[in-house]
């Protein structure tokens, strides 16, 4: 809990790609580093992962394990953007695995073809 683990570049350029996009543009990044968020388990493990939270303009997360942390004070279009924005990097993140895809694809054939001439010598 105590050290910081980086998000994968995937990800990170994912939600930048997506703040791009205008219903999106008051989303901005930021190092949370005041306690530790869910994605903290499967980062220490290896594991790609994101946080996305609300905080307020102190920098704090708004009733976060507080008595007032209760179903009033939740402001839905907070979750349906959190929602919404996750979709667009899902969006986002598919573009750019299909990019390596194909690009592994090329580099093996590529690879095929040095083979069969090396074979052919």
């Amino acid at each position: 809990m105590l050290n910081f683990y980086r998000f994968s570049d995937d990800l990170i350029n994912a939600a930048r790609k997506a703040t791009n996009v205008k219903e999106f543009q008051s989303i901005t990044p930021n190092k949370y580093n005041l306690a530790y968020t869910d994605a903290i388990v499967p980062a220490c493990r290896g594991h790609q992962a994101i946080s996305l939270l609300a905080t307020d303009e102190k920098g704090l997360i708004p009733n976060w394990h507080w008595t007032t942390d209760t179903l009033i004070n939740i402001d839905f279009d907070t979750p349906q953007l959190a929602s919404d924005f996750s979709l667009e990097m899902i969006k986002n993140l598919y573009e750019t695995l299909k990019q390596k895809l194909e690009k592994n694809k090329q580099d093996m054939k590529q690879f095929q073809e040095e083979l069969k001439n090396s074979e052919e010598l």
